[in-house]
């Protein structure tokens, strides 16, 4: 068969499938499985495209026969050409189509696997991947929820949904992921300080400060843990708590100005200017920053002009 006749006749088969996924299949209602109208169109535009092309890469426009740059590739196409219901061919052929970033064959391939085998959840996984790449991220998201729904434990589509739903500007939603990323993988000291700095950024301080204290349980001599930790005291107001936090960071690095300016703020704000005034003066002798609008409220409070 024809490199074009052969995406020609997988287009058109796509294309019934994502129409018949409009209203879901009995077996698929009993398995929880569906495909959104939006994704089965664009599926379906997709295909057409796909079809509508005269001449695609890897074709011969003298008839004799299709050629392509990674004979992988060929090979791959041939063999799910000859079993057009192994879902498995489909895949393989897609997977090896993303890795030459041919997205929109590979999303062609990927759905023809889910065609034959609507509960293959790798497939809808890597059909959301090759969406992203296109930055389909609204069709990645759908394909993402429904690999999820065939097996939630999958710490890379979970990872996956994490990094599409922060690009489309919604990191409540990324939380309820990555919480349960951490809940899969508690320790795991990357994924709970990627939680830790989300909750963070959301102001949940209490609950950013709770996942620190656990990192720093994990490994007590991470500085930038102690250091997050005691931010999040600062911020809710604990200032004896967030010095407690940050005096062995400067026991152990003297010469850390983060933790001096940080120092200096707590105890202004609890009003020991003797001890402000030193962590401004370790500032200074680091060539550490600090603002003109601190050090301005320092001197009113202080009723000091410097350190010394």
């Amino acid at each position: 068969m024809m490199f074009h006749d052969y995406y020609v006749h997988n287009a058109c088969g796509i294309a019934r499938a994502c129409y018949t996924r409009l209203r879901p299949p009995r077996s698929a209602k009993r398995a929880g499985e569906y495909l959104p109208a939006f994704q089965a169109r664009g599926a379906v535009c997709v295909c057409l495209l796909l079809a509508s092309c005269a001449t695609l890469p890897g074709e011969r426009e003298d008839g004799k026969g299709e050629i392509d740059g990674d004979p992988q590739i060929v090979t791959l196409k041939q063999k799910s050409d000859r079993y057009p219901a192994d879902a498995r061919a489909h895949y393989e052929l897609g997977n090896a189509l993303y890795d030459a970033a041919r997205y929109l064959e590979a999303i062609a391939a990927y759905a023809q696997a889910i065609e034959s085998n609507p509960k293959f959840a790798d497939a809808y996984t890597n059909l959301g991947l090759s969406h992203r790449q296109l930055n389909n991220r609204a069709l990645a998201v759908e394909n993402y929820e429904i690999s999820l729904a065939l097996q939630p434990d999958d710490s890379a589509t979970l990872r996956n949904m994490i990094i599409v739903l922060r690009a489309r500007g919604m990191p409540e939603r990324a939380l309820g992921y990555l919480l349960r990323l951490v809940r899969l993988h508690p320790q795991d000291s990357v994924t709970r300080s990627d939680l830790a700095a989300s909750l963070f950024a959301l102001g949940r301080y209490q609950e950013a400060s709770e996942h620190y204290r656990f990192l720093l349980e994990l490994e007590a001599a991470d500085l930038s843990q102690r250091f997050n930790l005691g931010f999040c005291y600062y911020i809710a107001d604990d200032w004896d708590r967030a010095l407690d936090a940050w005096t062995p960071i400067v026991e152990q690095n003297i010469n850390h100005g983060p933790t001096h300016r940080g120092m200096a703020m707590a105890y202004m704000k609890k009003g020991d200017y003797d001890s402000a005034w030193k962590s401004v003066g370790e500032c200074e002798r680091i060539g550490f920053p600090l603002s003109v609008e601190f050090l301005s409220d320092l001197r009113n409070v202080s009723r000091r002009l410097g350190p010394h």
